[in-house]
């Protein structure tokens, strides 16, 4: 009796505890068009890390609470990047929103870092 019942116990507790689990939520992704542009001055051949910083960069923003919290539909962003004046491996990235009538939304003003470990932080001007 003990040898059924052991197992069991023990089935039924493994799908308790699969099924109390913690489920996460994937994050969903806004559609964005981004038009990239350097700093006037700066050779975008020289700049390092440029296209994986703008892979990672153009992810993050998808997944940002003040994009994805947007009530337009497909944000357009202007963006310049460059080095930085005080790092040369950071790229630093300001984003603003093409339609100049959304520029004092939340999500419309930000700017981003990405450092030679392809960390990348970006922080929204809240309409300033």
């Amino acid at each position: 009796m003990r040898k059924v019942l052991y197992p069991f116990l023990f089935l039924t507790f493994i799908c308790l505890l699969a099924g109390c689990a913690k489920k996460v939520q994937p994050v969903e992704f806004r559609p964005l068009q981004l038009h990239w542009f350097v700093v006037p001055g700066q050779n975008e051949d020289e700049l390092p890390n440029k296209d994986a910083c703008v892979i990672r960069l153009t992810g993050r923003l998808m997944g940002e609470p003040a994009v994805q919290a947007s009530p337009v539909e497909e944000l357009e962003y202007r963006v310049v990047y460059g080095k930085s004046a005080e790092t040369a491996e950071i790229l630093e990235f300001k984003g603003i929103c093409e339609d100049e009538s959304l520029q004092k939304n939340p999500e419309c003003k930000w700017s981003a870092t990405c450092d030679s470990q392809l960390n990348i932080v970006v922080k929204f001007h809240n309409g300033e």
